[in-house]
C-alpha cells in the first residue's frame, strides 16, 4: 500500500474521521521533526486566507510571487528532509475547480522536463490526469471504497462525479495521483497566524527512498498552487 506521512493537518475536502481512516489504511506515519521553511517575504494572499474560499484563484496563473525559503536548522536526517529544496517560488494555478489536478500535472511536467507546460496546455493535461485518477480509483476500489461513504454512498456515482471537470479533488484523488504520476507529492501550508511554511503531508513517501524528488504543492485551505525550486535550487 502507498505510504502517507502527515502532521496534524491534512488537506482536502474529506471529513476528519475519513481522513484518519484513510491514513491508517495507507500506512500513515507520524512525521518526524523537519526544520520548517521560513518565509523571507510576505506570504501570498491565498495562503494568508486559509479558509476564505474553496478553489478560488490566488492570483493570475503563472504570475510571480515572493520566494519562500527553508532554514537550514539542525534536525533528524531522512529522505523527506534531504529531498526538499531549500527555497521555493510559487507558480500560480488557475482556480476553476481543478486546481489540484492542474498543480500536479504542472509539477510532474517540471520534474521531467525542467519547466512548466504552457498555460494553454494545462487544462487538457489536468483533465487527462483527472480521468487517469478516476480509472485508478476504480482499479483500487476494494482498498479505497470503505473510506468513501462520508462523501457518497455509491462508489460508481462518486467516480462519475469526480470525472466532472470542475469537481474538487480531495485526499483519495491525491493518493491515486501518486500512483498515476509515479512521484511523491508533498503538501505545504502557511499557518493562519503567519510564520513558517510547513510541510503537512507527503503522499507516496516510500518513493522518496528511490531518489525521486516530490512534487510540492502549496495548500491554502481553498486552493492549490505549485511550489517550484527557486533560482539556484536543484
Amino acid at each position: 500500500m502507498l505510504a502517507v506521512r502527515r502532521s496534524g493537518l491534512a488537506p482536502g475536502r474529506t471529513c476528519a474521521s475519513r481522513r484518519q481512516q484513510l491514513g491508517w489504511t495507507l500506512g500513515a506515519a507520524v512525521r518526524p521533526e523537519v526544520p520548517p521553511p521560513a518565509i523571507v517575504s510576505p506570504a501570498p494572499a491565498s495562503a494568508a486566507s486559509a479558509s476564505a474560499r474553496r478553489d478560488a484563484p490566488s492570483g493570475a496563473a503563472g504570475s510571480p510571487a515572493p520566494p519562500l525559503t527553508r532554514t537550514a536548522a539542525a534536525g533528524p536526517a531522512g529522505p523527506q528532509a534531504t529531498s526538499l529544496p531549500t527555497a521555493f517560488r510559487v507558480h500560480r494555478i488557475s482556480g476553476d475547480g481543478a486546481c489540484m489536478f492542474r498543480a500536479v500535472v504542472q509539477g510532474a511536467q517540471y520534474a521531467t522536463r525542467g519547466k512548466p507546460m504552457p498555460p494553454e496546455s494545462e487544462g487538457a493535461a489536468a483533465h487527462n490526469l483527472r480521468l487517469a485518477v478516476v480509472a485508478e480509483l476504480r482499479k483500487r476500489r476494494d482498498e479505497i471504497e470503505p473510506f468513501l461513504p462520508g462523501i457518497a454512498a455509491d462508489f460508481d456515482e462518486y467516480c462519475r462525479t469526480m470525472s466532472h471537470p470542475m469537481a474538487w479533488g480531495g485526499e483519495p484523488e491525491m493518493v491515486m495521483a501518486v500512483h498515476v504520476v509515479g512521484r511523491p507529492i508533498t503538501v505545504f501550508h502557511v499557518p493562519e497566524q503567519g510564520g513558517a511554511l510547513e510541510p503537512i503531508v507527503t503522499y507516496g513517501e516510500g518513493l522518496l527512498e528511490s531518489g525521486l524528488a516530490p512534487i510540492c504543492l502549496l495548500w491554502s485551505g481553498a486552493h492549490y498552487d505549485l511550489l517550484l525550486p527557486a533560482a539556484g535550487q536543484a
